[in-house]
C-alpha cells in the first residue's frame, strides 16, 4: 500500500496528464463532480433516468475517500485510522474494492 498512488496509476494509464492535474487543482470538489456528471450525461443526452444517483452518492463518495486514504497512507492501519473505521472494516472494504495491489505483508501493500 505504501507505494500506491492513484495519481501515478492514472498517469501511467494515460487517463490524465500534468496539465490536467494543474487544471483539476483549480476546481472545487463540487465543480469536479458536477462536470463529471455533465460529461456522463452527454452520452445519454442528459437523461440518467432510472439510475438512483442521489441515493448512490454516499457510496460513491465513500469509495472515493477510501481510495484517497489508500493513496496517501503507507499502511492499512494508518488508512483505517484516517477514515475512522476499524482495521477489520477497512480490510472488508479493501477486499470488496479489489484495488489490484499485491500482498506484501499483513499490513502493508505495494504495487
Amino acid at each position: 500500500m505504501k507505494d500506491y498512488s492513484l495519481l501515478r496509476e492514472l498517469k501511467k494509464q494515460g487517463k490524465i496528464s500534468e496539465s490536467f492535474e494543474a487544471q483539476l487543482s483549480n476546481l472545487s470538489l463540487e465543480e469536479v463532480i458536477a462536470l463529471k456528471l455533465e460529461v456522463a450525461s452527454k452520452v445519454v443526452k442528459g437523461k440518467l433516468y432510472g439510475f438512483p444517483l442521489y441515493h448512490a452518492l454516499p457510496n460513491i463518495t465513500k469509495e472515493a475517500v477510501f481510495r484517497w486514504a489508500v493513496s496517501i497512507c503507507d499502511t492499512k492501519t494508518n488508512a483505517s485510522r484516517l477514515l475512522g473505521i476499524s482495521l477489520n472494516r477497512f480490510n472488508q472494504i479493501y477486499k470488496k474494492l479489489d484495488l489490484g495491489l499485491d500482498k506484501d505483508d499483513a499490513n502493508t501493500y505495494t504495487m
